[in-house]
């Protein structure tokens, strides 16, 4: 995201159809504080695009039907001006949980977000967004993979289709064996249904991975809420078993937290690239930031194999002389993790480093990349089921030993586009899952 101007306000609410092309869904749940209070799911409107565009939105309050409303053009539409950002404080109504439709013009970006703090630390858990490239097709299976039975506190199921679901709800083991579940739900047409319960889930006293299917398209999600924090987390689903991260200790520095629990993106051809706002409640000084992220090495390019996956490029709205972190993969002839940042560095300037590192199919890569503004230093270290497989130690260059951090937040972006310059290629069948972005503050 780019320099990026305000509004608050709730959504206007309009009228949906059955999912369309252009409409996206956000899911609400509404999960408790400790205090009680309930959390409520938050919006950035971004336009990433060329020019001005506009949206218009509906809710629907779990188990309503959906096919029965109007069409969603029926609703007032909003303008989001080119760089700017509509942030949207409570994407509820009335408190109520459901779903929000979102039919959003060329360029606009929708990201959800629930905001928790547990004692110096405030957590944003990422909401994801339903949209035609991230739904599940009829008959497919979800996967929630990480949830605890002492944790979820919730989970959720969308159908998406234009005509009821029947769906199934059982439990992995990771040895791929059943472990219970077996449950069975009706759900209405473009619609959500919660289950407090989690279909039993508690009753299975090992971990286990949620798997789901409909018989309309449809998407999984758990909400999860820590018993000795309250911090809560989402859990996006996923095509596939996979063991999940374990959660990073609770810090005694003060530090925000962005967190994308479960998938987070997978190259496909039309869906090469992720861009990810991550919000801030406003200007940041940090002494240090840290991502973590689990990358499943895909294929290399046909054409061009030798040429950089983009692991992560993570910047302040702007590349010229705010990226922290660009980290690369490059493939047969060359086999390199190679990384650059270039803060508060002049128009052509970067600090960079490679290391030599052969990178397999199917291996699922633990990152973690660490930014110390205060020494000048960034970490990089890349691991396979906590064994160290290859490191970079490399300068950076922020000023006054500060990381400064715009209100108007980071962006993140994962994967490169079809058409891009240079020797960089689209990374189709690369997976990205379980994202925690921490930024200390100095």
């Amino acid at each position: 995201m780019k320099k990026a101007v305000f509004g608050f306000s709730v959504l206007a609410l309009g009228v949906v159809s059955a999912a369309g092309a252009g409409t996206v869904y956000v899911p609400v749940l509404q999960p408790s504080s400790p205090a009680g209070h309930r959390l409520p799911t938050r919006l950035w409107i971004s336009n990433l695009g060329t020019g001005a565009a506009s949206y218009t939105s509906a809710f629907l309050p779990t188990g309503t039907d959906g096919a029965a409303f109007k069409s969603l053009a029926e609703s007032a539409p909003r303008k989001v001006g080119v760089d700017r950002t509509l942030v949207v404080d409570d994407a509820a109504k009335g408190g109520q949980t459901g779903l929000l439709a979102v039919e959003a013009g060329d360029g606009l970006q929708v990201d959800g977000w629930i905001e928790s703090r547990v004692g110096r630390q405030t957590y944003m858990a990422s909401v994801p967004t339903i949209s035609e490239a991230t739904r599940f097709e009829a008959q497919a299976e979800a996967f929630l993979n990480g949830v605890s039975r002492t944790n979820t506190a919730q989970l959720a199921l969308v159908n998406l289709g234009a005509e009821s679901a029947l769906c199934k709800v059982d439990f992995v083991r990771e040895d791929g064996t059943l472990a219970g579940g077996n449950g069975q739900v009706e759900i209405a047409a473009v619609s959500m249904e919660k289950f407090d319960d989690a279909f039993g889930l508690r009753d299975v006293s090992e971990p286990v991975s949620v798997r789901a299917s409909c018989d309309q398209p449809f998407y999984a999600l758990a909400v999860e809420k820590d018993p000795r924090t309250s911090r809560i987390s989402v859990i996006a689903p996923a095509n596939s078993y996979a063991a999940g991260s374990v959660a990073a200790p609770i810090s005694s520095k003060a530090s925000l937290v962005f967190e994308r629990q479960g998938a987070v993106h997978e190259a496909i051809k039309g869906n090469e690239k992720l861009k990810l706002p991550v919000p801030v409640p406003g200007a940041l000084k940090l002494d240090k930031l840290v991502w973590d992220a689990d990358v499943t090495a895909g294929p290399w390019s046909d054409k061009l194999p030798h040429c950089a996956h983009n692991i992560a490029f993570f910047h302040r709205g702007r590349f010229r002389s705010n990226t922290f972190s660009n980290l690369n993969a490059f493939g047969p002839n060359r086999n390199w993790m190679k990384n650059n940042q270039n803060i508060d560095q002049p128009p052509g300037f970067n600090t960079n480093a490679t290391v030599h590192f052969n990178w397999v199919r199917g291996t699922v890569y633990h990152i973690r990349y660490e930014f110390d503004a205060v020494n000048k230093l960034v970490h990089i270290s890349n691991s396979v089921n906590g064994v160290l497989m290859s490191k970079i130690d490399m300068r950076a260059t922020a000023e006054n030993h500060i990381l400064t951090v715009p209100p108007t937040g980071l962006m993140l972006e994962m994967g490169n586009l079809r058409n891009q310059v240079g020797c960089e290629v689209p990374s189709y069948g690369w997976k990205w899952a379980n994202l925690r972005l921490e930024m200390f503050q100095h």
